[in-house]
């Protein structure tokens, strides 16, 4: 498969295609195959990805970090192909680079890729996006465990939810055995009792969090301000009040209460 070809599957958006097929074009990838390979495994990436940025400075909206990592997935579609997994979770996993470019715009009026140090999960072949949800084979404490993450742009819905975790159950047993019996477990913002106070038990989010035990809780983090604000700056008294929920937040952190995030298992 192409650069071109994965581009097109997952509808990256031509701000970020167009000038990532133009230097791809002109660009010898086998020249940095080495770094390439070591990017995509977690243990090696950090390094990797410094040294790629080295080489291919300067580097505008890391386009040519975003090329790279379209290069990598083009190769990994080999190893879908021969694992079974279907081109649909190929496409919907990739697919995460064009709903960060969409995140980034959002947050700051431009396409660029500004997540090049998590895809290494998905042209890892580490997470996969099987339905609304993706799933991490991770290793925490020793323990394989399967760690769910919620994508921007998923619908949790009760009825979305249970067609997502089904559909893990019958993925990793069938793909990855050695992760057959393992907990699930979720870290989000979304798991923060916190947020009881403020939404009823039939909303999305609670129904979601009601799936878990919680197990642990970190009252200082602040990465929930991304995805309530659509900012990364932790100063409530400039937090939008677009919604109920963003202006009632906004009013319980300023009187000093703290939102924070939650670690729970699937129950």
């Amino acid at each position: 498969m192409t650069i071109r070809e994965v581009c097109e599957r997952i509808k990256l958006q031509p701000e970020l295609a167009e000038p990532v097929l133009a230097f791809s074009e002109s660009f010898d990838f086998e020249s940095i195959r080495p770094q390439l390979d070591r990017f995509q495994t977690r243990e090696t990436s950090e390094d990797a990805l410094e040294e790629l940025r080295e080489i291919l400075k300067p580097d505008e909206r890391n386009i040519k970090i975003l090329a790279c990592t379209l290069e990598c997935a083009s190769k990994r579609y080999e190893d879908y192909v021969k694992k079974g997994i279907s081109d649909k979770i190929f496409n919907d996993t990739m697919g995460c680079l064009t709903r960060f470019g969409d995140e980034c715009f959002r947050r700051t009026g431009e396409y660029a890729c500004d997540r090049e140090w998590w895809t290494v999960r998905q042209i890892g072949m580490t997470v996969f996006r099987l339905g609304e949800l993706e799933f991490e084979m991770n290793i925490e404490e020793g323990k394989k465990v399967i760690n769910i993450h919620i994508p921007s742009d998923a619908r949790i819905t009760e009825e979305n939810c249970d067609a997502s975790i089904a559909q893990a159950k019958a993925f990793f047993p069938k793909h990855y055995p050695e992760y057959a019996e393992v907990d699930y477990i979720c870290d989000s913002w979304l798991l923060a009792p916190a947020l009881k106070k403020f939404l009823p038990e039939t909303s999305n989010i609670i129904r979601f969090q009601n799936r878990f035990e919680i197990y642990k809780e970190d009252l200082d983090n602040t990465e929930f301000t991304e995805w309530l604000y659509r900012t990364k700056e932790y100063k409530p008294e400039n937090f939008s009040e677009e919604t109920s929920l963003q202006r009632n937040i906004k009013k319980y952190i300023l009187e000093g209460g703290k939102i924070g995030m939650a670690f729970g298992r699937l129950r």
